[in-house]
């Protein structure tokens, strides 16, 4: 599979080549990009902003343009986006983390606020919002994972949970509990949609999907940002200086274990906090440079200035 990099990076996973490629770029020094999808009937990347509140979609010529507008549809920053092709539905989970992810025009009146929403690709058009209020507890519903037959399954950060929105019910539901202070983030499924993993400070977590099991998978292998599902292994994207990397987690036959990980990406000059991306046949296309950190900093000194987009 060829990795990829808005900066966006490629790069392959079938024959390895390093280092990875920039795919495109965004020319926006605040978009601060968090999320990114692909359709592949209309060969079309979506990538959401946390600071801006927008998603932008980039045709295949890398020209990009607003899917949404600036905070659309009431929406907070945006975090993991997914595609479902074969419904024509681009789902998106937006958050207010407050100071520690900064979003435009955010107050602190539903801090700990989530909504999850979901759009027509084709027409642009909201289809529904879920809306998530911290009134039982804060939330940060932040990833999100699709499986084959068109149910959401989405991470909360700060409960420690997986939420789902089922076909059947449409309805948003918290549905396991991964454990206290394991802050579970990526989260990806099997073609099959028999098996969820979830990348939490603790480890790589595995969930039957038809009981609800959870076991562990790995112990702490660092702080993991996207996850994602490739011919009987997990890419994970690793974003924190000391594990700044991708990595691939060969799994055992059963899917119940790690079998041995392996280095796909390091220290490359465009990484500066990365964060999610998409596998596009056997390219993996990424987000190299979301900067969130620099941006985060920067923010709370009251001192927004361009920063760099590549």
């Amino acid at each position: 599979m060829r990795l990829v990099i808005a900066v966006l990076l490629g790069l392959s996973l079938g024959v390895l080549q390093s280092p990875s490629q920039v795919a495109f770029k965004i020319a926006d020094p605040e978009l601060i990009p968090e999320g990114i999808a692909y359709d592949p009937q209309t060969k079309t990347f979506f990538v959401g902003s946390t600071y801006k509140r927008k998603i932008v979609a980039v045709d295949a010529a890398g020209n990009a343009r607003d899917f949404t507008k600036e905070a659309q549809d009431g929406v907070y920053g945006f975090v993991g986006l997914r595609v479902d092709a074969p419904r024509r539905t681009l789902w998106a989970v937006s958050s207010n983390a407050g100071g520690t992810m900064p979003a435009r025009g955010l107050d602190k009146t539903c801090l700990g606020c989530s909504i999850v929403t979901r759009y027509d690709i084709d027409s642009g058009k909201l289809q529904k919002k879920y809306a998530l209020p911290n009134t039982d507890a804060p939330h940060f519903l932040n990833d999100i994972a699709i499986a084959p037959s068109g149910d959401a399954y989405i991470t909360d950060t700060m409960t420690g949970s997986v939420y789902r929105i089922m076909r059947a019910t449409d309805t948003l539901e918290r549905w396991v509990n991964v454990g206290a202070q394991v802050y579970p983030n990526g989260i990806d499924i099997t073609p099959g949609g028999s098996v969820l993993f979830v990348a939490t400070e603790a480890g790589l977590r595995r969930i039957d999907v038809k009981t609800g099991v959870i076991s562990a998978i790995s112990r702490n292998v660092g702080s993991i940002d996207g996850l994602y599902f490739h011919r009987g292994s997990l890419i994970a994207i690793q974003p924190f200086e000391e594990f700044r990397k991708l990595a691939r987690f060969r799994l055992t036959p059963a899917l119940d274990g790690v079998a041995g990980i392996d280095t796909l990406e390091a220290s490359h000059a465009a990484f500066r906090q990365p964060t999610t991306g998409v596998i596009v046949g056997e390219d993996f296309y990424y987000i190299a440079n979301a900067q969130l950190q620099a941006f985060r900093a920067m923010h709370a000194a009251g001192a927004i200035r361009r920063a760099e987009a590549r």
